[in-house]
């Protein structure tokens, strides 16, 4: 679907998860997966450039899930800021939809990896959010509970999620995803008519409607919103 994925990592404690990325293209620089401690953190890495099927971190995070950090997940994140172009053709279509499930369950059990996150940016509209409730109801028909963990990345902004319906997709009897990570950051920029802001505060000053806890979740599990 796109030659951009993440490869996510998590350790799973009693009440709450602590993450963070590591890029892929890392391992080629300063520090390569075997060079990591976790002792203090789930691990969620995230590459930012292609991956060659050779040369890939993957191999070497789920090795350092074996033999060093047994508690840890390693999940694989399909999508990202400049692979997402294809996720509304593929939502949308139920054999595109098919397809996309039946490989990403052939990936996580080829390479021994605990699940998928979906970093689709973004499904923005009510007929995307539609179709991104279609796309994750059937890939957990794939990658069943308790064996494989479903997660994804979504907005901070109300203006994303207004759109998903996150209650029915974290339900507690048929959960579709097991995580929800929050996109805590871009907050001010370019596009802030003038107006500077900090690039991920904790509240907006002026615009609370962008801080996700503005949005209404008290249906569901907000215990599973990793903020990052």
């Amino acid at each position: 679907m796109s030659d951009q994925s993440s490869y996510t990592l998590m350790r799973w404690q009693k009440n709450h998860d602590i993450g963070a990325y590591y890029p892929s293209w890392r391992i080629y620089r300063d520090r390569k997966p075997s060079d990591l401690s976790v002792y203090l953190a789930d691990l969620h890495c995230d590459t930012r450039s292609a991956v060659d099927g050779t040369h890939g971190a993957l191999p070497a995070l789920v090795k350092l899930k074996k033999e060093q950090y047994p508690h840890l997940k390693v999940l694989l994140s399909i999508g990202g800021g400049s692979g997402s172009k294809n996720f509304s053709n593929v939502a949308a279509d139920p054999v595109k939809r098919r397809t996309f499930c039946e490989t990403a369950r052939q990936l996580v059990d080829d390479f021994d990896l605990d699940g998928i996150d979906i970093d689709w940016e973004h499904p923005d509209s009510k007929a995307k959010a539609e179709t991104f409730t279609h796309l994750l109801t059937q890939l957990r028909d794939h990658l069943t509970s308790p064996r494989y963990t479903i997660t994804a990345a979504l907005p901070a902004g109300e203006w994303c999620l207004k759109h998903i319906d996150l209650p029915e997709l974290l339900s507690d009897c048929n959960p579709s995803l097991d995580h929800v990570n929050i996109m805590a950051y871009d907050f001010a920029g370019a596009w802030s008519n003038g107006q500077s802001g900090h690039h991920a505060q904790l509240h907006a000053p002026s615009n609370p409607h962008n801080h996700f806890a503005h949005y209404n979740l008290a249906s569901g599990p907000c215990l599973l919103l990793l903020l990052f």
